[in-house]
């Protein structure tokens, strides 16, 4: 993949399943939609520490973001319900070198 080139993601999370939002090392991508069929919390994370951003119940999305992820500062969507459709989109602004 090539930078510019879209990345995205859908796919169903039980109940406490999450979807990581986690390029490969030295690849950074810039996140501008996250999607929820069901109730969801989003999450930042680096390293050890993880800081909760929002949680939503219902279906939504949180869209128009800048959310800037590296394979070390990236985010987690976890789902608060069974079968909840998670998914992303966003491009990459750092390819591998």
């Amino acid at each position: 993949m090539a930078k510019l080139d879209k990345v995205h993601s859908l796919v169903s999370k039980d109940s406490a399943e999450s979807l990581l939002i986690q390029p490969a090392s030295g690849v950074e991508w810039t996140i501008h939609n996250i999607y929820h069929s069901k109730g969801a919390s989003i999450f930042k994370v680096e390293g050890a520490v993880e800081v909760e951003i929002d949680t939503a119940t219902g279906s939504g999305s949180w869209s128009g973001f800048f959310f800037h992820v590296t394979n070390d500062s990236y985010l987690k969507i976890t789902a608060n319900e069974a079968s909840c459709i998670v998914g992303y989109d966003g491009v990459i602004t750092k390819e591998a070198t």
